[in-house]
């Protein structure tokens, strides 16, 4: 069993740990990378904490999952960010429980409508948003930080029903 916690205060070297983990586990899902944020000092982690609100999954003291919400600098809809779990923890219901997070800080926002990228190097991750109720906005671009992954938009509307950890 795993719970979700909130990250918040000074807890940018629990965020380091597990964002480096993340990105040199799927290096191609991100937006950012391991060498890139390897050289981060302790502001640039408290601003990237500083950024939004962080949730991460927690199962017997190990941290294995962690999601982001936050601004698009080009939507004014929520956005969710930085989605990942362990590989050993995926198709469990983590993945749920961290989105749950983020859709439930989207409401109490007031927001009708979430947004996300996805990277077409993760389809699994694709296919998990498109259970959860996503749908492809018909918009896709290359990631700035490598042009060879293309990102595709999706959102969510907050005013549909929402499926169950079960049906996921």
């Amino acid at each position: 069993m795993w719970t979700v916690d909130r990250l918040e205060g000074e807890r940018w070297q629990r965020l380091r740990a597990i964002r480096l983990h993340a990105l040199d586990d799927e290096p191609g899902a991100f937006g950012s990378s391991s060498e890139r944020e390897s050289a981060y000092d302790e502001s640039d982690w408290r601003r990237l904490l500083g950024f939004g609100p962080w949730w991460i999954a927690v199962a017997d003291d190990e941290d294995i999952g962690i999601v982001a919400g936050g601004s698009h600098r080009d939507h004014d809809v929520p956005w969710v960010y930085s989605m990942w779990v362990a590989s050993q923890w995926r198709g469990r219901g983590v993945a749920v429980s961290l989105l749950d997070s983020v859709i439930d800080w989207a409401v109490q926002q007031g927001a009708a409508t979430v947004g996300l990228d996805v990277a077409d190097r993760v389809p699994r991750a694709r296919r998990f948003y498109e259970r959860y109720g996503f749908v492809d906005a018909g918009r896709s671009f290359p990631m700035l930080r490598d042009s060879t992954i293309t990102l595709v938009e999706m959102y969510l509307d907050l005013t549909a029903t929402r499926p169950t950890a079960a049906a996921t």
